[in-house]
């Protein structure tokens, strides 16, 4: 048995019952849907050792077919169920025939009684003369595919490229890209033409998408284009100040990010004092700043949404001391439900610190914590699970940038 996507290819001999019971169906392969059981497409007949799938490539092999005086047998390639036509001794290998026997490439006089894929080599074993005849073993290229295959995609601006590797020969109608909201599902489909690649709109949501020849079922490998939900906020928010010039940038979250909105306001949370929209290449900000005390936070967007803020940070314009930079060897110790923390603080004059907590690297979602000038902490009662923590110093000019991450576990 071979399995080819939601097909199931059956090689054997097929008598009695209702459905086979000629003697000419024995040695037979036969298409299945692999879920219902039920045959599609005809049958493919006449004395076959057996079939095997590569790359979406059905390549049925045997036959003990006699030319010139001796048996003879090939190897063939269809397309799918609908390709299934009767064996015969000229029935070529689709794209780049493969012939045994007389025809001079490999001589398997008795019969080829296995064939497999090694990369991009079909590998054949079969017997020359006889049942107990020398074997034979020849490999022979896989050039050119059955189906369009290697899909794959990539952002392109506002939109999704979607590539694929050509048939071989290329279908007569051309390709059709085709898609919908659940796996195999098709809500809509575009004809191509001969191209094998185009930039469409990127989905609202997931869409797995697949890439078909015109007029066929046979379908490539489908991939998820799209979000599955928005993207994680920004992280490793850091301010430069140099006098009223203000410079802050953050690290992009994974995956795929259309736009940035910047946000600041005179208040923690607020965002009266800018709201800019910023492209989803784009990781910095900067500009001259009136005198005060602003908070900035950052947001990412996708096709499915807006992430929450990144971790707030606070800057005053026209304060005495500089920015601090980040402590350095945040240590934790876990005792129980009591978590104990402590670092090293930059120089400066520190007035305090702010502890974050996250789900994960750079997270701040689980919250923030104001504490005082001493570098060390300890909390009690935590709650179990997992945290990722970092430390922010916090001078008159505004708070710093965070110290690397540490992981905890509270069991």
């Amino acid at each position: 048995m071979a399995l080819n996507g939601e097909t199931a290819y059956l090689a054997g001999e097929f008598a009695g019952g209702n459905r086979f019971t000629a003697r000419d169906l024995a040695d037979t392969v036969v298409a299945f849907d692999r879920k219902s059981g039920v045959p599609v497409g005809p049958r493919l007949r006449g004395y076959i050792n057996g079939v095997t799938v590569a790359d979406g490539r059905v390549i049925p092999f045997g036959g003990r077919l006699v030319t010139n005086g001796h048996e003879r047998v090939e190897v063939a390639e269809v397309a799918g169920p609908a390709g299934f036509t009767p064996w015969s001794a000229d029935w070529p290998w689709r794209g780049a025939p493969l012939f045994f026997g007389d025809l001079g490439v490999a001589d398997f006089a008795r019969g080829v009684g296995n064939v497999s894929v090694a990369g991009d080599l079909l590998v054949v074993r079969g017997a020359a003369t006889g049942l107990s005849g020398p074997e034979r073993l020849a490999a022979y290229p896989l050039s050119g595919n059955s189906v369009p295959s290697r899909l794959r995609s990539q952002p392109v601006g506002a939109n999704t490229l979607f590539t694929w590797d050509a048939m071989s020969p290329a279908p007569a109608g051309g390709y059709v890209i085709e898609g919908g909201f659940a796996a195999g599902q098709t809500a809509g489909a575009l004809a191509v033409g001969n191209a094998t690649s185009v930039a469409l709109p990127l989905p609202a949501g997931p869409a797995f998408i697949r890439v078909r020849p015109q007029g066929s079922t046979d379908v490539s490998n489908e991939i998820v284009a799209g979000c599955f939900a928005p993207p994680l906020p920004p992280t490793a928010l850091t301010t430069t100040l140099n006098g009223t010039n203000l410079s802050l940038a953050w690290t992009a979250p994974s995956g795929a990010v259309t736009a940035y909105t910047f946000l600041a306001g005179t208040t923690a949370g607020s965002s009266n004092a800018a709201t800019v929209t910023l492209p989803g290449t784009q990781t910095s900000i900067g500009g001259t700043v009136p005198g005060g005390t602003f908070f900035a936070r950052v947001t990412a967007t996708n096709a499915c949404g807006t992430s929450g803020p990144s971790g707030e940070v606070f800057f005053t314009i026209g304060a005495p001391d500089p920015l601090p930079v980040a402590p350095t060897n945040l240590a934790a110790v876990v005792t129980g439900n009591t978590v104990s923390l402590s670092w090293t603080a930059p120089a400066g004059a520190i007035t305090s610190y702010v502890l974050e907590a996250g789900t994960g690297t750079g997270l701040a979602n689980l919250g923030t914590l104001s504490i005082g000038a001493t570098p060390s902490l300890v909390v009690p009662g935590v709650p179990a699970g997992t945290y990722v923590l970092r430390v922010r110093a916090v001078t008159t000019a505004g708070s710093g940038a965070p110290s690397a991450d540490v992981v905890i576990a509270v069991q």
